[in-house]
């Protein structure tokens, strides 16, 4: 390992643990560059990749011509209980915009796109039965807390019974997709939810405006009639610092 490279890794792991044992809290400025110039016997090139390798993981916020300072809470928090589902359908309510709003938080949704008839992904027509290659019916959504991006959804439905319905139109769907489906298929009984944490691909950290380094929550729920049938599928990516989940386990 090179002297640059082993000065590069010191600072950057000293920095790390310092705001990790919380020397530094969140929203404190670092040393400056010059200060660690000093202190590691090093250059501002050397400096700099140190921090930039603690902004990679999501430890401090860098911005052209301010101090790095370590990476605040964020503002807004959403607090999701699975339970809420069938409640907030009944009212004829958005879960989103239910949600956040028993939050206390402005929330709105925006459409990002919506196919008709396009191939479905091979995870997809696996989720609902279909085969590879099938036609669904895709919305991409972005939703707003606070005027905060903080999720996004992708929903699929078979284009066997949703294309030429309102899924297909660029618009809200009075009441939300759910109660659509569920007037068009009959009641929903169960959805399987799957969760995993990841890195955020570059087009999910365009969207959702996240730093780099923020991890993501992706989550693809399944959702069946009473007989387990699949209907429909919807996979959301969710900014992590920002979002809980809870589930309730009938024992």
């Amino acid at each position: 390992m090179s002297t640059v490279s082993s000065r590069r890794e010191r600072i950057a792991a000293d920095l790390r643990a310092a705001i990790l044992d919380g020397r530094y809290g969140p929203g404190d400025a670092l040393p400056s560059a010059s200060e660690l110039c000093a202190r590691y016997s090093t250059s501002r090139v050397t400096v700099r990749r140190a921090l930039e390798t603690l902004h990679a993981d999501g430890l401090i916020d860098m911005r052209q011509g301010a101090v790095p300072r370590v990476r605040t809470e964020p503002s807004v928090r959403i607090a999701i209980v699975a339970a809420d589902w069938r409640r907030h359908r009944d009212v004829g309510r958005p879960g989103f915009d239910a949600t956040v709003a028993e939050h206390g938080i402005i929330g709105r949704q925006e459409i990002l796109d919506v196919q008709d008839r396009v191939a479905a992904p091979g995870h997809i027509a696996a989720e609902l039965h279909l085969d590879d290659g099938d036609a669904v019916v895709m919305r991409l959504v972005r939703m707003f807390a606070d005027e905060q991006p903080v999720r996004m959804a992708r929903s699929w439905f078979p284009a066997g019974w949703a294309s030429g319905t309102a899924l297909t139109e660029r618009r809200r769907i009075r009441g939300s997709a759910a109660r659509l489906v569920e007037e068009l298929r009959g009641p929903l009984a169960t959805s399987w939810i799957d969760l995993k944490g990841r890195n955020a691909s570059d087009k999910e950290r365009e969207i959702l405006r996240l730093a780099r380094g923020v991890t993501v929550v992706h989550t693809t729920t399944t959702f069946e009639d009473r007989y387990g049938n699949p209907v429909y599928v919807q996979e959301e990516i969710s900014d992590a610092s920002r979002h809980s989940w809870r589930f309730r386990v009938e024992l």
